[in-house]
C-alpha cells in the first residue's frame, strides 16, 4: 500500500503545473449548478488531451432545460485480458 501511495504522489507531484492550471480556469469561470458549459467542455477537451476516451453529451443527453446538459463520461482505454499487457496510461501535458 504505502508504494502505490508513493507512486500516486509522485504522479501527483509530476503534473502539479497542469492540475492548478485547470482548477484556476475552471475558478476564473463561476457557472450556477447544473449549466456548467463551460468547465464541462473545458475539463472534456483536457480529458481528451490526456489521452482518454471522452463521451460528451453523455446516454445522448442534448442540452435542454429538461436534461443534465453537462453530463459527461471519461474513460481510460479497456485494459485487455490474457497473456497480452494492458496499455500503458497515456503521457500526460
Amino acid at each position: 500500500m504505502e508504494e502505490i501511495k508513493k507512486k500516486l504522489f509522485a504522479a501527483e507531484d509530476a503534473h502539479k503545473e497542469w492540475f492548478e492550471e485547470i482548477s484556476r480556469t475552471v475558478f476564473q469561470h463561476p457557472e450556477l449548478g447544473d449549466r456548467e458549459f463551460f468547465s464541462s467542455q473545458y475539463l472534456a477537451d483536457e480529458m481528451r488531451k490526456a489521452g482518454f476516451r471522452v463521451e460528451k453529451p453523455y446516454c445522448g443527453m442534448e442540452p435542454c432545460p429538461a436534461t443534465v446538459p453537462t453530463a459527461t463520461r471519461t474513460a481510460m482505454p479497456a485494459a485487455t485480458t490474457g497473456s497480452r499487457p494492458a496499455p500503458s496510461p497515456p503521457a500526460w501535458p
